[in-house]
């Protein structure tokens, strides 16, 4: 694992921390685990995945916001605040993972 990092650091140019302050990039996570009206939808288990998606963007010295079930309008929010907040601070890294389920036509 700590070959990968290494790897990662030199190839991607992501900083180790303590290099500058504050952490080398920004992540924001957004699971939709539970739906309005389908508890049969629900995404069971998803909350491990965000788990182990966090620790993994963290080992790769990024601040992680995790958000949980959002309406549209408070997704759209986020969305805004965490662009907002990359204009401001300038990370090395951003990443954004949307959980849910999905189809064709439409994410739900």
């Amino acid at each position: 694992v700590k070959e990968v990092k290494q790897i990662i650091m030199e190839n991607y140019k992501i900083r180790e921390a303590g290099e500058k302050e504050g952490e080398a990039g920004m992540a924001l996570v957004i699971n939709i685990e539970h739906f309005v009206g389908k508890p049969e939808d629900a995404r069971l288990g998803s909350e491990e995945d965000v788990k182990i998606l966090e620790s993994t963007l963290k080992y790769l010295n990024l601040d992680v916001k995790i958000k949980r079930d959002l309406k549209k309008r408070e997704f759209v929010s986020e969305m805004l605040d965490f662009i907002a907040t990359l204009e401001n601070n300038k990370p090395d890294i951003a990443v954004i993972c949307i959980m849910s389920h999905g189809d064709e036509d439409s994410i739900v």
